[in-house]
């Protein structure tokens, strides 16, 4: 999906703003949701999304990011 802006994702208004957005990817029932700080911004098939394997982060030049956290779980209720 091409980069779409949305209210969830918090801005640099001024010089100076450090905004923090916590991202979130989550398979739900065969459908692929993810989340900025707390709200869906985009669903889709998890089989489109193919979002099994292996997991990383992968930032774009000309973004000034800092990564505090990183976590992959399984927060199934399967045994």
């Amino acid at each position: 999906m091409d980069w779409t802006a949305h209210d969830a994702v918090g801005r640099v208004d001024i010089d100076g703003d450090e905004p923090e957005n916590t991202l979130a990817v989550e398979v739900v029932q065969g459908e692929t949701r993810f989340s900025v700080n707390g709200a869906v911004v985009h669903t889709m098939p998890a089989a489109e999304a193919r979002p099994y394997g292996v997991a990383g982060l992968r930032a774009n030049h000309r973004l000034d990011i800092r990564v505090t956290g990183w976590a992959v779980e399984n927060l199934s209720t399967d045994s």
